[in-house]
């Protein structure tokens, strides 16, 4: 009789708070702690930058870190730049440790030096040098003779321990490769900052020829193409900052065929980067596109998407305002997008990242309070993702693993007016 009695009282609660007005009841939002990473385009830590969510703020911290506690998500993120007279807001996260890169100012230099000797009784032809910790860290040089200097930069300043490798080959006189000869490996090498350490390869470390492989296909056209080339990588992340150095051969045409090294005793990826300008409808876009091409791979295609197009507003608009409505006209169908816009006035840049192709100007007050009406700015907008990857995707430390996707950046330019 008691638990009947215990029971029914239970169930009239239950029924009470079911019938309570809507606004009565109180549905907590999902918190969390947002620990994040700052880092700039050559993987430096960012220092002192501000960083808000609501009314919430902090400065990252000399390894670019930052904690914010009891967030709800999703979640805005604004970051502002004093030295680079910038800001950047990132819409609608979800992610607990979200890795933010940004164009800001290099603390470079922080070297080492490698001196590096090849045995004389091996003839160098060609080759490169590469150092890599089989992460993030991956720096090439030419190999010039049997004596070379390879300055490394270091990140943070900061000791790394990595793998050095020799890799010889010969090219034809049309400077393709058409062999790879050697291949050396020195394991355990820890680098840090302002030392010179001697490096000797004999001739016994250098006895495995590594073979080739062809590989041979086609990029789709771009009506202005500025480079096409190949390069081989040791680590797990692709490589944002170009140099001459880690380029293996290069192509002036949509074909392209390469060798690449059969037997290496380390895993590597072979990407192949396009860039160059392509002109949609009225409006340029440049394109900058990695590919991960598969060994042996014969006849392979590789398609390079067009630029983002902005349908909304128009070039050269008038009376753009914060209630103003920009729509990206992307063949995505899911992806995430920054959008950059410089005021002519005060030289300020704003980022907008987010994985909305509509949106308006509210949320750039959130950053400057200043009266828009009142603003040239001169924009750009850009894919940052392959299809059916969002913001979240991004910004998670391991998007750029190579193992997932490739790199896909392509941009296209307008300007607004008052």
């Amino acid at each position: 009789m008691k638990k009947y009695i215990y029971n029914t009282i239970l169930m009239i609660l239950f029924i009470s708070l079911l019938s309570c007005n809507k606004e009565s009841v109180i549905i907590p939002e999902a918190q969390q702690t947002i620990n994040g990473k700052v880092h700039n385009q050559l993987h430096e830590s960012i220092p002192n930058l501000i960083v808000k969510i609501d009314e919430q703020s902090t400065v990252t911290s000399s390894d670019g870190n930052f904690i914010l506690n009891n967030v709800n998500t999703p979640y805005d993120l604004i970051l502002f730049d004093s030295l680079k007279n910038s800001g950047y807001f990132f819409k609608g996260l979800t992610l607990a440790n979200p890795e933010i890169n940004v164009i800001s100012t290099s603390f470079y230099p922080r070297k080492c030096k490698l001196n590096v000797s090849i045995p004389s009784i091996i003839k160098v032809s060609s080759g490169k040098l590469i150092f890599t910790d089989t992460n993030m860290i991956n720096e090439y040089m030419e190999i010039t003779g049997n004596n070379n200097i390879f300055n490394l930069n270091l990140p943070d300043g900061k000791p790394i321990r990595g793998k050095l490798i020799a890799l010889l080959y010969t090219r034809d006189a049309s400077k393709h490769i058409v062999s790879y000869d050697r291949f050396g490996l020195k394991d355990n090498i820890t680098i840090s900052e302002g030392i010179s350490l001697n490096i000797n390869f004999l001739a016994s470390d250098l006895t495995l020829n590594p073979g080739q492989i062809y590989v041979d296909g086609t990029t789709s056209y771009l009506s202005m193409p500025t480079n096409r080339y190949f390069y081989i990588i040791f680590g797990k992340k692709s490589y944002q900052n170009f140099s001459g150095d880690m380029i293996f051969d290069t192509f002036n045409d949509p074909y392209y065929c390469f060798y690449i090294p059969k037997n290496v005793p380390l895993k590597y990826s072979t990407l192949f980067y396009v860039s160059g300008t392509d002109i949609v409808s009225t409006q340029v876009g440049t394109v900058s596109r990695q590919f991960i091409v598969p060994e042996g791979a014969s006849r392979y295609y590789l398609q390079v998407e067009s630029p983002p197009l902005l349908s909304n507003p128009n070039d050269h608009a008038a009376g753009v305002d914060e209630n103003t409505i920009f729509n990206i006209n992307s063949t995505q169908y899911v992806g995430a997008y920054n959008v950059m816009l410089c005021d002519s006035i005060d030289r300020f840049v704003y980022y907008y990242f987010t994985s909305q192709k509509s949106f308006d100007l509210k949320w750039l007050k959130k950053i400057h309070n200043i009266d828009l009406s009142n603003r040239n700015f001169l924009w750009q907008a850009e894919c940052l993702t392959l299809p059916n990857y969002n913001l979240d995707d991004y910004l998670n430390p391991d998007f750029n693993n190579l193992n997932n996707c490739d790199n896909y950046s392509m941009v296209s330019y307008f300007s607004t007016k008052h």
